[in-house]
């Protein structure tokens, strides 16, 4: 018998009427210049500069690229790593 487990995704998401919040983690320490961040009218991307892309996708409607912004928040813990947070 084979089970298969929903595999948990490198992000995690909320959306309101009108706005969608996108949180990536990210290892402890990163720097805004070793994120590569590309937000299109349908198209999200996000990856650390030399490494696999974290997310990559299309989004199921356009959004306001004017509009939408990112930033980096790091944390005191030593064992918590820091976040990508990408306001669509």
């Amino acid at each position: 018998m084979n089970i298969n487990f929903p595999v948990a995704l490198p992000y995690t998401w909320t959306q309101e009427l009108g706005e969608v919040d996108v949180v990536v983690p990210v290892p402890k320490g990163t720097r805004a210049k070793n994120l590569t961040v590309i937000i299109q009218k349908k198209k999200l991307s996000v990856g650390l500069k030399g490494q696999d892309t974290i997310l990559d996708g299309e989004l199921c409607k356009e959004i306001k690229v004017e509009d939408s912004t990112w930033t980096l928040r790091g944390c005191s813990f030593p064992a918590i790593e820091s976040l990508l947070i990408i306001f669509l």
